[in-house]
């Protein structure tokens, strides 16, 4: 296990910028014990882990685990009394498969009648959406 005291660490750096959602895209930050157990469970791969020395030997295990101070665990957290540890969690891809006709159900028009009267600027019909949408969205989740 590697031990990290400086805030200028570009590890460090990195994880505090997953803060913003722009820097979100493959992958976030969890913090506490119970969420890290949690994702453990759940299988997530887990890309670094942020702990204090004192844990450090219930992170024995986890290879991926840098032991930081207290300030720079204070820095990752995102609340004022952390719990000692903080996680990268990769997010799982979500593949999305195509609808049978090749469109999606945000494109689809009524069907035959356009007095629905729940057209919005592009002619797409919101009654027509709501109605179908879990229907049509369920079958492949």
């Amino acid at each position: 296990m590697t031990i990290i005291t400086s805030k200028a660490n570009s590890v460090v750096k990195n994880a505090k910028k997953l803060h913003q959602k722009k820097y979100r895209k493959t992958s976030y930050l969890i913090e506490g014990w119970h969420l890290f157990e949690e994702a453990i469970q759940a299988g997530a791969k887990i890309e670094k882990i942020f702990s204090l020395a004192e844990y450090g030997e219930k992170l024995v295990d986890y290879p991926q685990t840098v032991l930081v101070t207290e300030e720079i665990l204070l820095d990752l957290a995102d609340s004022q009394t952390p719990q000692g540890i903080v996680a990268i969690v990769q997010k799982e891809e979500e593949q999305f498969t195509r609808f049978e006709s090749g469109e999606s159900i945000f494109s689809r028009r009524c069907a035959g009648s356009w007095k629905c009267g729940d057209h919005d600027s592009d002619g797409r019909c919101s009654r027509f959406f709501w109605s179908h949408r879990f229907q049509q969205v369920s079958r492949y989740l």
